[in-house]
């Protein structure tokens, strides 16, 4: 029962980021101004409040660059949904297994029927080893994942260059400031498609394993997708901590006071 209500609430809580960022940022939602009120104060500086970003506060590209966070939340999503079905899967065989063997047990009396009653169940072991193997590849593949997706979409906050502030801004700003705050993250798009590339090494992994019944195919599967999958990871991290180096220079290249 704990392993259910664990799975459904990391489920809320997967989805949570997704449904935030559906129509502004989360941090932001204190901050929202409308792009038309800013364009009629003149808040029109280049890169800032253009056609494309629904805020003044967001920079230009704004949505492509939603949908690009919207994608990288995808992938944990449907490795928690695999998950959850393998799992539901596993523990339903087992029950049922349990049930049909105590049946069995009261009805067969035989030395015959006994031995192909112990080959059954040796068949059902062995396809629940198999299913427990993949749920665990599953799972630590969605851990993985989910890691990789809330470091690349924390919010990081830096100095930017504005036009003139607002009159009806939402925040109190200096009446001659030239800078102001904007957000961004880690998030584009080589992040996503390896991302996906995760998730496809993922679901490969968890098929060979309830397939594979050789002990020896099945180490070998798992050494060579691991070292096929875990290294995506570690790239997908060092180009966050790069897109986070770009936004500090950026923050720097802004000059402001």
């Amino acid at each position: 029962m704990k392993k259910y209500v664990a799975t459904i609430t990391t489920s809320i809580l997967s989805m949570y980021p997704a449904i935030a960022f559906g129509d502004y940022p989360l941090w932001a939602s204190s901050y929202i101004a409308t792009h038309s009120k800013a364009s009629e104060d003149g808040y029109d500086a280049p890169g800032y409040g253009s056609d494309d970003s629904p805020h003044w506060f967001l920079p230009r590209g704004w949505t492509s660059h939603r949908e690009l966070l919207r994608s990288m939340w995808v992938v944990p999503f449907i490795l928690l949904c695999l998950w959850f079905l393998t799992s539901l899967f596993q523990y339903g065989l087992q029950y049922f297994m349990q049930r049909r063997g105590g049946a069995r047990r009261e009805e067969l009396r035989g030395l015959l029927q006994g031995e192909e009653s112990e080959g059954t169940a040796a068949e059902g072991s062995d396809l629940l080893d198999r299913l427990a193997k993949a749920t665990r590849a599953l799972r630590t593949a969605f851990i993985m994942s989910i890691a990789t997706a809330a470091v690349a979409s924390l919010p990081v906050a830096y100095d930017c260059p504005i036009g003139k502030p607002p009159t009806r801004s939402p925040v109190p700003l200096p009446p001659k400031g030239r800078c102001g705050t904007c957000f961004a993250n880690g998030v584009n798009l080589a992040t996503v498609i390896l991302q996906w590339v995760f998730l496809g090494l993922t679901i490969l992994w968890s098929l060979l394993e309830m397939i594979t019944i050789d002990i020896a195919s099945v180490s070998i599967i798992r050494s060579i997708l691991g070292l096929a999958a875990f290294p995506l990871i570690a790239v997908i991290y060092i180009i966050v901590f790069m897109q986070w180096k770009g936004i500090g220079q950026r923050e720097a290249d802004a000059q402001c006071q």
